[in-house]
Formats: C-alpha cells, sequence, structure tokens
C-alpha cells in the first residue's frame, strides 16, 4: 500500500510560516491535544527542513510532537518537487504494519479499510481472517473502538489495541455470526 493512495492532493493545503520560514502544511493528521500522527510539508528545502528541526525539537505549537523516542519514522523526501523544493512526511511508526509492532502503546493508528486489515493484524494478537476486516471495522466503530483523528487532506483513525475488549465485542452475537471461517458467498440464485 502506499501512503499516497491516502492522501487527498486535489485540495489545497494550507500555507503556514514558522519564525520565518514558509511552507505548504498538504496533509496533517493530530490527536486532539494537537499531537501529530502524520505530517507533509512542502517548502523550499531550507524553509521545510527548518521547520521539521523545528518540530523535532518540540517548538511548533500547532504541530506538536509526541513524546518519546522512535515514535516518528525517521523523515526522508517522498516526492520529486521542482529544483529548491522538497516534500518530508513525518508519520508516527503506528501507521505503518511493518513498524507497529515496535511501538508499545495501546492504540495503533490506521487510513481505513483497506489498511485496517493490515495493521490490525501486525499490533493484535487477536486473530483476523482476510474476510473480517470489514466486520471488524464497524464492530470498532460501532464500539468506540476506533475513533477518527483530527485531519487534513487525509483520514486517520486511532484504533484501540486492548484484545480483551476487542474479544469481549467479537464474542457478542451480533458480531460473532458475521466473523466466520468461511467467507459469505453472495446469494446468485435467481428465482
Amino acid at each position: 500500500m502506499n501512503l499516497h493512495d491516502f492522501i487527498d492532493r486535489r485540495r489545497l493545503g494550507r500555507v503556514r510560516v514558522f519564525k520565518g520560514h514558509q511552507v505548504h502544511v498538504q496533509a496533517a493528521a493530530l490527536t486532539r491535544r494537537q499531537e501529530v500522527v502524520l505530517l507533509l510539508l512542502q517548502g523550499r528545502v531550507t524553509d521545510t527542513r527548518a521547520v521539521w528541526a523545528m518540530f523535532h525539537e518540540g517548538d511548533l505549537w500547532d504541530y506538536r510532537r509526541l513524546e518519546g523516542t522512535g515514535v516518528y519514522l525517521k523523515p526522508n523526501p517522498t516526492t520529486r518537487l521542482p529544483q529548491g523544493e522538497m516534500e518530508i512526511l513525518v508519520a508516527h511508526v503506528a501507521l505503518f504494519a511493518p513498524t507497529v509492532a515496535d511501538w508499545d502503546g495501546d492504540h495503533c493508528y490506521t487510513f481505513g479499510p483497506p489498511h485496517f486489515g493490515p495493521i490490525f493484524q501486525a499490533a493484535m494478537p487477536v486473530p483476523m481472517l482476510p474476510h473480517w476486516e470489514q466486520p471488524l471495522w464497524e464492530l470498532g466503530l460501532d464500539a468506540g473502538l476506533v475513533t477518527r483523528l483530527d485531519c487534513q487532506n487525509c483520514t486517520v483513525w486511532r484504533v484501540e489495541t486492548d484484545p480483551e475488549q476487542w474479544l469481549r465485542r467479537m464474542a457478542l452475537p451480533r458480531w460473532r455470526d458475521r466473523l466466520t471461517y468461511i467467507p459469505e458467498v453472495p446469494d446468485v440464485s435467481t428465482p
């Protein structure tokens, strides 16, 4: 899965100036406390790097850094832009299936289906068959185990990773009947 598939580039980002450095915030996903889960910055190389450094040092009030080490992937330029400009992605490790296992938090993040299934499988000791992705997504939304973050030009969700909460709800008849070992096959019989 390509991260760029989940960023809406048709919509303009926000132009922001931080200590004289102007950048284009193309996409952002923040917690209620304005902590960054995803931040996509574009602009002149010097400005973009300066704003990233301010973020890294905790000097951006609107885009706060989550505490701890190893919380974010190492930022790398992500897209080719005209000469003299760059794009940097700041992303939480719990937003990607290969790195979510390194995260020891009580939650992870997803862009929603079809990104939810691989993240859920990587983050949880709860078994999940491929055809369970949609029912588990609906269960999570219904139970408040999946909640939407404050987002700009993307949609990111927080997923609680307490296995007991998920298993308790999966055992309810309403969901147990949808979480079968055999995928549901649509009835194609003709009357």
